[in-house]
């Protein structure tokens, strides 16, 4: 089937060769590998490694092929759209053999991968780079302070709120973490108040407090303290003593119930309109406007331990180009042109993403987050930057849960200490 310049084939033919030609399987009902049917003028062929991510129905990649293609007839871009966790293994296999495409999508724990193995094309001088806040920037740099990768959305964790149920409990909307203490203790439900997962909140309440208290140059204290556990977990200890509090509370519930593809589980008691309050990545907007559209809600951003509130923002659909590739200034270009902020308006028009700068961020709404005034105050921290190590991900959920099973911060530490160190 022909769409504009691209030649769809589904997976079992095309897309299974050459996939697996590089030493990855692929089911037959994942996605389509596609690319532009080729004109005479095209000389030169970037390979695109991509994945629309678990939280997004599009990728930002396939969104703009097309537009950049027209604007410059003599690249053409055959992609690859990899989908869910089958992307990380397509990615290792390719990187491992010596095929890594001309421009990929990677998370921090792949850029780390790239990084070592000396295929990371520094994309310091970038155009629309100069426009990222510095919290992006910082994150998506490596110890030799190159720019690794160029992030093109932004997602991030928010305190949602279900203003009707507030009034009826008598409860007020938390601006400090005192005031979100006190809602909890006031709050008479059965369910929990805040729902999510426990990497959600470890990076709200445990790693957003050691970063904003690590303050300028948070990365290297980070880089430097990711060698011993124990002085990892030591970072660490401030926002476990306030998940300490908050789990006191009996306010936090793991119940699983984290948005996806497939929507929400029965479980979700915000999405139900039992639960007053729910910690949650960005992504939950849509999915609460796609699937609960009679629920009332309204978006904020987390209570600080300090008085002031902040977010802590995952970077999402990062983009790289293989410092390997034989066209690496059409790659640049390509990456350019992502960050126009023009073509990001295509994949930032909607409440469950924001562009990476604060000069372009969009209108505020009951259902976006005040993103250019909380970046103007450096209340914005990045939670998978490059400086954490891979294991913290792990460690913060492993305390969070430790946490809300109702042991203290003592065992959450000890709990973080041995999943850093490998030993749980």
């Amino acid at each position: 089937m022909a769409c504009t310049r691209r030649s769809f084939v589904k997976a079992v033919t095309l897309g299974v060769a050459a996939v697996s030609a590089l030493g990855c399987s692929r089911r037959a009902d994942s996605s389509v590998f596609y690319t532009p049917e080729a004109k005479a003028e095209q000389s030169v062929t970037l390979t695109v490694l991509g994945s629309s991510g678990p939280y997004f129905d599009h990728s930002v990649i396939s969104d703009a092929a097309d537009a950049f293609m027209e604007e410059n007839p003599e690249v053409l871009l055959s992609y690859d759209n990899v989908e869910g966790d089958l992307y990380a293994t397509a990615f290792e296999r390719r990187l491992s053999t010596g095929h890594l495409d001309d421009v990929f999508m990677l998370d921090p724990a792949q850029a780390r991968m790239v990084d070592r193995a000396g295929k990371a094309c520094d994309l310091s001088g970038l155009a629309g780079a100069e426009h990222f806040d510095p919290f992006v920037v910082e994150a998506a740099t490596d110890a030799e302070g190159r720019l690794v990768a160029a992030p093109t959305r932004v997602a991030p964790f928010a305190l949602f709120c279900n203003p009707g149920l507030c009034r009826r409990a008598g409860l007020a909307v938390p601006r400090t973490f005192d005031d979100l203490l006190t809602a909890c203790r006031d709050w008479d439900g059965e369910a929990p108040l805040l729902e999510g997962d426990a990497q959600a909140l470890g990076k709200a309440f445990v790693l957003g407090p050691a970063v904003l208290a690590a303050g300028a140059g948070a990365a290297e204290t980070f880089r430097a303290a990711s060698a011993d556990s124990a002085s990892f977990s030591a970072l660490l200890d401030p926002g476990l003593s306030l998940m300490d509090e908050l789990a006191a509370t009996g306010a936090v519930g793991l119940a699983g119930a984290r948005p996806g593809r497939e929507g929400w589980a029965d479980a979700s008691a915000f999405a139900a309109g039992k639960a007053p309050f729910m910690v949650a990545g960005s992504w939950a907007a849509r999915l609460l406007l796609r699937d609960f559209a009679d629920l009332s809600w309204t978006v904020g951003a987390l209570p600080g331990p300090d008085g002031d509130s902040f977010a802590v923002c995952d970077l999402d659909a990062c983009v790289a180009v293989n410092e390997a590739s034989e066209h690496v200034g059409q790659a640049r270009a390509f990456v350019e042109y992502l960050l126009r902020p023009e073509v990001m308006v295509a994949y930032c028009n909607d409440e469950s993403c924001y562009r990476p700068s604060a000069a372009a961020a969009g209108q505020d709404s009951a259902h976006r987050l005040p993103y250019a005034s909380l970046a103007e105050q450096g209340r914005l921290i990045a939670g998978n930057g490059l400086q954490y190590p891979s294991t913290v991900d792990r460690g913060l959920s492993a305390a969070v849960t430790v946490l809300a099973s109702g042991a203290g911060a003592a065992q959450a530490r000890e709990a973080a200490a041995r999943s850093l160190a490998g030993t749980s």
